[in-house]
């Protein structure tokens, strides 16, 4: 048994650990009641005592060099990234790990063909055979990961590089994958190897998500923020 001691020092010591700034890029009112943001936000929120996060939002057009201090930036489903609207290119070659959940300009920072399934009926992902901790458990085969697929999209990158990790397709596409990865220094094509972990993932807004893509979500981050 632990004397009382240790215990009370184990207890400091897991207060003291540092904390993570976790960045959410995004537009818009935040107090909007978006279920996509607010459930995103809510997930993050549930992991901000168990992984020492502090989660901040951000502007779309925020500058790379201001976010090198992150411990994880989060391309999110609100994030304004769209005809003149472009991620800053530094995110491309930026030594941060980060998750890229819209399509758009996001292709510029070089996860693959970032797009999203069209029409807008489409709430469901194929998970692949894989143990791979990104697929948080699930078994093969296809799951909703969104509440509704009325008026609801999946994002899908295609054209991914030789070092890409796939873990879900795209419903509508199975060259194209709905959560794929790289590892830092992984070839992600066109002459560029991952600066820090990398993932695209599925989920557009205006939807929830479901229980399995909740847990798909929180295996990313989790995956991320590893070592």
């Amino acid at each position: 048994m632990l004397r009382p001691s240790l215990v009370a020092l184990l207890t400091l010591c897991a207060a003291c650990s540092p904390v993570r700034r976790v960045v959410v890029l995004h537009d818009g009112n935040v107090n909007n009641p978006d279920p996509c943001r607010k459930d995103l936000l809510g997930l993050l929120e549930a992991m901000k005592a168990s992984h020492h996060l502090a989660v901040e939002l951000r502007d779309s057009a925020s500058k790379a060099a201001d976010l090198k201090g992150a411990a994880l930036i989060i391309v999110g489903p609100n994030a304004r990234m769209f005809n003149a609207n472009h991620p800053d290119p530094g995110l491309r070659t930026l030594p941060v790990p980060l998750m890229v959940s819209k399509d758009g300009n996001t292709t510029e920072i070089g996860l693959g063909h970032a797009h999203a399934t069209d029409p807008p009926e489409f709430n469901q992902v194929v998970v692949l055979a894989t143990d791979h901790p990104l697929a948080a458990g699930l078994a093969p085969g296809t799951v909703a990961v969104l509440t509704t697929p009325h008026r609801q999209r999946i994002i899908g990158f295609s054209e991914v590089g030789p070092g890409a990790i796939k873990i879900a397709t795209d419903p509508q596409n199975p060259a194209a994958y709905a959560i794929v990865a790289y590892d830092k220094g992984a070839d992600m094509g066109n002459g560029l190897r991952a600066p820090a972990r990398r993932v695209g993932f599925f989920w557009h807004r205006p939807a929830a998500t479901t229980a399995e893509g909740a847990k798909l979500f929180q295996a990313a981050v989790e995956w991320l923020l590893g070592p």
